[in-house]
């Protein structure tokens, strides 16, 4: 199996495009609940939006808790795992930046942290164990490893909201167009 890496500049503009969305999302009181690459896609325009939301809950008020683990096991946050466990668990809004976060280290090392293990191993480890890291970190700009920290923080009480996230300098410091466009034409052609 062949794994592909996007490079730090795609990562960086993708990672704005995805994050300007779910904080409209969440303003709205929506919550995607199946944040992952699958579910990202870039249009003729140059422009990425989130997609499918079959999974997708709509709440009254943004502080509304949420019952019941649905989404994707290998993106799943910590405490929507939780629900699995305990009836009485709940989450918000914060279980996609969470998600998020898995995305980006999807689209660094060509797929998620536990991809490779059967839902039942990955579960286990999302609810257990510390939040999963860039398998080669040395190789990306202090701040992703920074940004993807602020997204992969267990707690959700602890973990920023999208709101908060664009205003990190990973977000903040942006490519120009064409170095994005130019860095996403290469990609291409490394997957064809």
């Amino acid at each position: 199996m062949l794994i592909y890496s996007l490079s730090e500049v795609c990562i960086r503009y993708i990672a704005r495009e995805v994050l300007e969305g779910l904080n409209y999302m969440h303003n709205k009181c929506v919550v995607h609940r199946d944040i992952k690459s699958m579910n990202i896609t870039l249009n003729s325009h140059g422009t990425f939006k989130i997609i499918d939301f079959g999974l997708a809950v709509q709440l009254e008020r943004i502080d509304e808790k949420i019952i019941g683990a649905r989404g994707t096991t290998y993106w799943m946050a910590p405490e929507v795992i939780g629900c699995r466990y305990n009836w009485r668990q709940t989450y918000n809004f914060k279980c996609d930046i969470w998600s998020f976060g898995i995305t980006l280290i999807e689209m660094a090392d060509g797929e998620s942290p536990y991809e490779r293990m059967t839902r039942s191993k990955a579960k286990d480890l999302i609810y257990i164990c510390e939040p999963p890291s860039l398998k080669r970190e040395h190789m990306w700009s202090y701040d992703f490893v920074d940004f993807l920290g602020q997204c992969l923080i267990r707690s959700p009480k602890k973990r920023p909201t999208a709101t908060q996230l664009l205003g990190h300098p990973f977000i903040m410091e942006q490519p120009e167009a064409d170095q994005v466009k130019y860095a996403l034409t290469e990609y291409a052609k490394t997957v064809e």
